[in-house]
Formats: C-alpha cells, sequence, structure tokens
C-alpha cells in the first residue's frame, strides 16, 4: 500500500538557508513526500504574498527556518513575508515544525 503524500510547505529567507532548504528537501522527498518552497512557485499571476499564502493553506505540514535575516518586508506592511507565513500556517491551525540555522 502506497504512502499518502503530505504536502509540506518549507519557509524561511534564501540566500542564508539554501544548504538547510536543500537538506529540508532531501529528506521530504526521502520519504515520500511533497515538498513545496518558494524556489519551485514558478511565474504566477497573484502577488507574491497572495501565492505564498495560499500555498500555507494547501499544506498539510508547515517547517519554518531561521537565521540570521528576517526576510522581504512588502510595501505596506510590518512584518517580512516569511513571519506572514508562519502567522498564517498558525491561523489555520496547521501543525508547525521550527528549526534555527543558526
Amino acid at each position: 500500500m502506497p504512502h499518502p503524500s503530505f504536502k509540506v510547505f518549507v519557509s524561511s529567507t534564501y540566500n542564508d538557508l539554501i544548504d538547510y532548504r536543500t537538506a529540508a528537501r532531501d529528506v521530504i522527498l526521502q520519504l515520500k513526500q511533497t515538498y513545496q518552497g518558494m524556489e519551485f512557485f514558478g511565474a504566477r499571476s497573484e502577488e507574491p504574498v497572495e501565492a505564498c499564502l495560499k500555498e500555507v493553506e494547501q499544506c498539510d505540514l508547515f517547517i519554518g527556518i531561521d537565521a540570521w535575516r528576517y526576510g522581504f518586508v512588502p510595501e505596506k506592511s510590518d512584518i517580512s513575508i516569511t513571519e506572514m507565513e508562519f502567522q498564517h500556517a498558525q491561523k489555520e491551525k496547521k501543525p508547525i515544525l521550527c528549526f534555527s540555522g543558526r
């Protein structure tokens, strides 16, 4: 019987955490789950914030990785997209795992 596939959303800043994101992706794929990260979003008609939050809504598990950078703060916002993703996962009552890349 095949394993059910969970959609796992990985949230972090990108440039400083590429190696951590790659490691998370490799483990998620080894477990035969679906990895969803911003590096695979491609072109979309939605604004970046809207696209990210939609992905959070559609995931089964949210993984947050933090380190030294805070992330991009969109115009007219007080928080970064990365923090928005985390808060949205909380609001949506998603299972959350957070790790520090420090």
